[in-house]
């Protein structure tokens, strides 16, 4: 979508950072249902958010990260900062860091299972608690 929220092939192009991303991660997401919006019609906003954890940051995950940017927590693995901000050809064509850059994402070490907000995180999914 452009900023004027209509199809528009190049805004999308230009939001995924290339052709290549474009031509592989398309996807449509309807009027209304950003995460922000969807929580505004639960009676919630993105500063009620504790935590917002990423699994990965391939673009469904987090191209639109920056409308979580008030959120308390923002947090996603060391090992996936890594992997995606290597200077390879695989990390150029799967990822952009305009995706995340200037959101206060910090990294995290998974295989120290740390207790987080009193709870084990063990999973990989999005999760994102109120």
């Amino acid at each position: 979508m452009s900023p004027e929220v209509e199809f528009d092939k190049q805004a999308q192009i230009k939001s995924l950072g290339g052709l290549a991303l474009y031509e592989t991660n398309q996807g449509l997401l309807p009027m209304g249902e950003a995460v922000d919006e969807q929580l505004s019609r639960l009676g919630y906003s993105v500063t009620d958010l504790r935590l917002v954890l990423r699994s990965h940051l391939n673009c469904d995950h987090v191209n639109g990260l920056k409308l979580m940017q008030d959120a308390q927590d923002i947090l996603v693995s060391n090992a996936e900062i890594e992997f995606a901000t290597e200077k390879n050809l695989v990390a150029h064509i799967r990822f952009n860091p305009a995706w995340w850059e200037g959101t206060k994402m910090q990294g995290f070490d998974w295989a120290a299972q740390k207790v987080l907000l009193g709870a084990r995180m063990t999973c990989s999914a999005t999760v994102h608690l109120l």
